[in-house]
């Protein structure tokens, strides 16, 4: 079923269209019945492209068309879809720019790179400066995705490192210059390249092979996409974008909030449809996520209302004098209500940093309560599952790259970072194994690697292959990491998802493309769990009850918020967020103790809760003489709300009654 304003997207169908779809109206439901419906009324499946951010998302929806279809179980249409590097991946191989991801150079692998060259003289005031090598490689990746060159980027990002522009330069161009040189390419070089390639002659190689387009999470896409995307609709315009502004919460990646409204310029003429009717949660919360985000500055109008009518609790806050009591607190009613039957996986706890969930995990750990923890490293940066891709490729790829070569030698004993590189381009250079010459400590284990080296064209593995790159890695792990037992069983779920690929190329270009998936590394723990996540991990989710940790001034916002009205905006949406992911409770955690001494006040982003009927006690928010500091945080000016589009306006803006 649909209601009117879904079916009014589904019916669609020449044109571009933007769908601002709020937080639980059934926008994945829309988007895949729309794809459903031009099947059956005879578009080929295969020229139709679906982008989503995550492999996981994309299966998900294509998974959910078949069954509108009447697929049998298991049964997809054959749709052009993945993520945006996927697709770029698929355009730049068939046309014979790009042959694998072998090279593919991540955070931690650029920021070792970054760290050779900080250490040269003539970049000394960059090394000096309080630039971090995470902050140099993301004003790389933000000038990439904003379209920006790098002057205007450190202007608009980094502004108190505006003085030294001209060596932050010297410094990234010598950067990319020696990445290029290793054969190496990060994620947005990717993107960069498919730009490149659809502009370039061949572009309508690539514009031909679809006549329908379909963006899931506009919001999250940075200047780059859209320039792809612009790119690749131009012949036909046959694009929707399906989005919501007020959960815009990646500028760190360039996804920046005004895009949303940016597509009605991007695609002049474009209809604009907002679906407001929410399936998720109750009238109270979605009271509370209205009245939260109505102050938001320069985001598309909408206002959330239940489509279901539900009913339940009003969203509380609890006042306790230091994150123990908070953990102690939220243990001892979640365990009570367990106990009654209630499943754990019923729960989330949702965090702005891992740092405020540390009380909460060791109550958890003493009281024997399992849980999940979402948001941290993903499996595939582990460093562990690094060392032993890096094997792989040097025991088994015809030609393994420079990066992995590097890393394999590093692992021997009594290898050092200059002797790994040095063998590393010494192998490259066509030299046989057993002519390099290792220290007597590394000897043994490089003797055992000499005799298993077997470099091939792109073949498949079998298990007696993988089998023997695990013994060896097995070894690594048990001097260098004390958790080695849990580590290695990374490694062979890894080796068998490897067993069962065509060939070592696709597996590795496989593990790279999923880039933005979350790690789903414990497959064989407990089937009940609390999850406990980050609120940027928990985009997309939903539970019956939802925690939220440290609503307090400087967390939630955050401190470094409030002299950036961007910064703070992007605050409000990040709250917004997480209090839309509850269906039937909300209850808000403010410690009156930091855990330090400090006293915290209550977000402000809640005072419309705290000036309703609450017990005395929740509203105390004066400091107790004993407290060392209190410093009140400054608050922002609120924004007008935004005004509702009028007559006149050069789009067509569609409400529901």
């Amino acid at each position: 079923m649909l209601n009117p304003a879904q079916k009014t997207v589904v019916d669609h169908r020449q044109g571009p269209i933007l769908v601002v779809a709020g937080a639980g109206t059934g926008k994945t439901h829309t988007l895949t019945s729309r794809v459903a419906a031009l099947i059956e009324e005879g578009v080929p499946a295969e020229r139709i492209l679906l982008l989503t951010f995550t492999r996981k998302a994309a299966g998900e929806m294509m998974e959910r068309c078949g069954q509108l279809l009447g697929f049998p179980h298991g049964c997809r249409p054959a749709l052009g879809g993945g993520t945006f590097h996927a697709a770029a991946f698929a355009d730049l191989k068939r046309l014979g720019k790009l042959r694998d991801l072998y090279g593919l150079c991540d955070e931690a692998e650029g920021g070792k790179q970054l760290t050779k060259l900080l250490n040269l003289p003539e970049f000394k005031i960059v090394k000096d400066s309080k630039l971090s090598r995470r902050q140099l490689l993301q004003i790389l990746s933000l000038a990439k995705n904003t379209c920006q060159d790098l002057a205007a980027t450190v202007k608009q990002f980094f502004s108190a490192h505006i003085k030294i522009l001209a060596e932050i330069d010297a410094l990234l161009s010598r950067f990319e210059a020696e990445k290029k040189a290793r054969g190496m390419m990060d994620y947005d070089d990717i993107l960069v390249a498919w730009l490149a390639l659809l502009r370039s002659d061949d572009g309508d190689a690539c514009r031909n092979v679809y006549d329908y387009v379909l963006v899931d999470e506009y919001q999250d896409t940075s200047r780059l996409q859209v320039e792809i995307l612009r790119s690749l609709v131009c012949g036909h315009r046959n694009i929707m974008a399906v989005g919501d502004d007020c959960q815009s919460i990646y500028s760190f990646r360039g996804a920046l909030a005004a895009q949303l409204k940016e597509f009605l310029l991007d695609f002049p003429g474009a209809r604009c449809v907002a679906l407001e009717a929410n399936y998720r949660s109750t009238e109270e919360i979605l009271d509370f996520s209205n009245q939260v985000i109505a102050e938001a500055a320069d985001v598309l109008p909408k206002e959330l209302r239940s489509a279901l009518g539900h009913k339940g609790p009003e969203p509380d806050v609890f006042r306790a004098e230091r994150p123990g009591d908070v953990a102690r607190r939220i243990a001892d009613e979640i365990e009570k209500q367990h106990r009654t039957g209630t499943p754990l996986l019923a729960y989330a706890i949702l965090f702005r940093s891992s740092a405020h969930a540390i009380s909460l995990e060791m109550e958890l750990n003493r009281r024997h309560l399992p849980y999940r923890k979402f948001g941290g490293q993903k499996l595939t940066e582990a460093a562990h599952v690094k060392d032993f891709l890096a094997l792989l490729l040097l025991l088994h790829a015809a030609k393994a790259p420079s990066w992995a070569l590097e890393r394999s030698m590093s692992l021997l004993p009594g290898i050092g970072e200059k002797s790994a590189s040095r063998l590393a381009q010494i192998l490259s250079e066509g030299e046989a194994w057993d002519k390099l010459k290792f220290p007597a400590k590394a000897q043994p284990l490089a003797a055992r690697i000499g005799a298993l080296r077997r470099p091939q064209e792109d073949e498949a593995m079998n298990k007696d292959a993988i089998k023997l790159v695990l013994d060896v890695a097995d070894i690594i792990l048990r001097e260098n990491y004390d958790d080695a037992d849990e580590r290695f069983d990374d490694l062979k779920t890894i080796g068998e998802n490897l067993s069962q690929s065509p060939s070592l190329r696709i597996f590795c270009t496989d593990m790279a493309l999923d880039y933005g998936d979350t790690p789903d590394r414990d497959d064989k723990g407990p089937s009940d769990y609390l999850t406990l996540s980050t609120i940027h991990s928990a985009k997309g989710k939903e539970w019956d009850e939802v925690h939220i940790l440290n609503v307090a001034q400087g967390a939630i916002p955050s401190m470094t918020s409030f002299n950036n009205a961007a910064k703070y905006e992007e605050e409000r949406r990040l709250f917004y967020v997480a209090i839309t992911r509850a269906r039937k409770r909300l209850l808000l955690h403010v410690p009156r103790d930091d855990g330090f001494g400090n006293f915290q006040r209550p977000s402000e982003f809640i005072d419309t809760l705290l000036a309703g009927s609450r017990p005395a006690p929740r509203q105390n928010d004066s400091p107790p003489a004993n407290y060392r500091t209190w410093q009140p945080v400054p608050t922002k000016p609120k924004a007008p709300p935004p005004r509702k589009p009028e007559p006149g306006d050069d789009y067509i803006y569609i409400y529901e009654d």
